[in-house]
């Protein structure tokens, strides 16, 4: 088991390593012409990042618990066209956060195309639990049984992977801090689109420079590739590319439009 360094400027994140599961269960529901178990095949490959969600919210509460039931279409090419969190409303305000922060990983995931096209809708149960209460975690931190239930899948996460950030240039009213500081929220987005790269190339590794504009409201109004990608890291950087248009940063100050050049440097924890 690795520990997972991410490194944005001069802060190092660490997460310690942890158990993560996912077992089939019941509570799946799937309309749609893609089986169950070909459903979780995939989400159990995202475990690592989904159980990175929960982790952020224990370090504030060390005892959250409960179940986020999400649901999402997938398209007739496998994407997933939308996502969300059922019942939001009736969670508790950290479980909904990491609610919010499934969702954002689900819609870069990617399912096998459905049988004679068409979409699947998906209702998906996550049941979150500390290690020690009821699940199967060890060594602190957290358990996620997908599927709401079952024993505790202790397949190791394979490598993980360091995304560090080089010079980043801003040209606009936001401050570079604000900006990183949103980054660091949404860097487990990046690093998922790198971790599945590096199942099918664990060699793959290399820079990836994002040039995006955040407009007047705080929305990404564009995102697009700056330079040479190196070839083993094209899918990783149209992925983060994907993922870096949802995101959402506080106003600019007097309007007007902020361009930010955010270099990713991605490498396996070797």
């Amino acid at each position: 088991m690795f520990t997972t360094r991410l490194w944005l400027g001069a802060l190092c994140l660490v997460l310690l390593p942890l158990t993560t599961s996912a077992q089939p269960s019941s509570g799946v529901a799937v309309q749609g012409s893609l089986t169950r178990e070909a459903i979780q095949q995939v989400i159990r490959q995202q475990m690592p990042t989904i159980r990175n969600c929960y982790e952020l919210a224990l370090r504030e509460d060390p005892n959250l618990e409960g179940t986020v039931r999400l649901r999402f279409t997938i398209e007739a090419d496998g994407s997933v066209q939308s996502s969300a969190v059922a019942d939001e409303a009736q969670l508790a305000a950290p479980l909904a956060e990491v609610g919010r922060c499934v969702v954002r990983l689900s819609l870069a995931w990617h399912f096998p195309a459905p049988r004679g096209g068409g979409v699947v809708v998906v209702n998906y149960p996550f049941a979150f639990r500390p290690s020690g209460a009821g699940g199967g975690g060890t060594g602190g931190g957290g358990t996620v049984y997908g599927g709401a239930g079952g024993a505790p899948d202790m397949r190791p996460a394979g490598p993980r992977p360091r995304v560090r950030v080089g010079r980043t240039a801003v040209q606009g009213s936001l401050a570079p801090e604000i900006i990183r500081r949103v980054i660091r929220r949404h860097i487990n987005e990046a690093r998922y689109c790198y971790e599945r790269v590096l199942v099918r190339n664990p060699g793959a590794e290399g820079m990836v420079r994002v040039r995006f504009v955040i407009g007047a409201d705080g929305q990404v109004q564009s995102s697009a590739l700056e330079g040479d990608t190196p070839e083993s890291m094209r899918e990783v950087a149209a992925c983060v590319v994907r993922a870096v248009r949802r995101w959402r940063f506080p106003r600019p100050e007097g309007g007007g439009v902020v361009v930010v050049r955010y270099p990713f440097v991605f490498q396996p924890d070797r």
